[in-house]
């Protein structure tokens, strides 16, 4: 057997391929081994939450959101379909520990141009606005 390639894995390969089932998965979900190695590690962070959720509530028929989201026809962008760009953004628009990701435009779907970072209360106060 063969050890996986992934920097401080101490897995084997188990089957045919060029890293262990673990990192093979990962790679998949976040589409190559470079964004691997890169965001390795951000997996339980408040912002991969937060992006892991945002996913669910467009497109998890099971996620208690998704009346709200998915069933109306709220989508994430391409761009956002792996976490490394959405991360970029995060950071790059002043996204902090305790905020919350807006639609601007609350028909239109998630993506760069359409989404900002609010406090909590901030994104309450605007519902109540928008009702």
């Amino acid at each position: 057997m063969k050890p996986c390639p992934v920097e401080n894995c101490i897995k084997n390969i188990v089957r045919r391929g060029s890293m262990c089932s673990m990192h093979y998965n990962r790679v998949y979900r976040h589409g190559s081994l470079d964004d691997l190695r890169d965001y390795h590690g951000l997996s339980g962070t408040e912002l991969h939450r937060k992006w892991a959720a945002m996913k669910r509530r467009c497109y998890n028929p099971n996620t208690r959101q998704y009346k709200w989201y998915g069933r109306k026809g709220i989508e994430v962008c391409e761009e956002w379909q792996t976490f490394k760009p959405f991360h970029v953004w995060a950071i790059s628009s002043g996204w902090k520990p305790g905020l919350t990701i807006d639609r601007i435009d609350n028909d239109g779907n998630y993506c760069p141009e359409n989404c900002q970072w609010l406090t909590l209360s901030e994104n309450v106060s605007k519902m109540r606005k928008e009702l």
